[in-house]
């Protein structure tokens, strides 16, 4: 997991900026947005990225674990409860339009049409 996006002269969008750093803490989410740091799956456990570690053949399995437990709650408690802590994450400020700004800013940038292209040429080599 990372946030790579400074390598191709543009910033995280979909909430990066807002949502990351919320999640992780700021100086870690500073450290992945300016260094481009890819962290395995023990580090994103670690900061609270994940809610745990599970072997690829167990993937479905403990998904299905929590379905059944979920699934006996009580159906408007979830729902109330999942609406509750939507609204509770959501920016007091509008962060998806300031993300949106700059975005197409740096979209428009020469260094972000040349790291774009010498990333494109380099997967296209593989």
């Amino acid at each position: 997991m990372g946030q790579p996006e400074a390598r191709l002269g543009i910033i995280a969008a979909a909430g990066g900026t807002y949502r990351l750093p919320r999640i992780v803490g700021t100086g870690i989410a500073r450290e992945m947005f300016f260094t481009g740091k890819i962290i395995d799956a023990e580090e994103a456990y670690r900061v609270g990225l994940l809610n745990s570690i599970v072997e690829d053949n167990e993937v479905i399995n403990k998904a299905r674990e929590m379905m059944v437990k979920i699934s006996k709650m009580a159906p408007e408690a979830i729902k109330l409860g999942k609406k509750a802590l939507n609204k509770a994450a959501s920016p007091l400020h509008d962060h998806g339009k300031i993300e949106s700004e700059y975005q197409a800013i740096l979209f428009e940038s020469e260094d972000k049409k040349q790291r774009m292209t010498r990333f494109l040429e380099k997967r296209n080599k593989k």
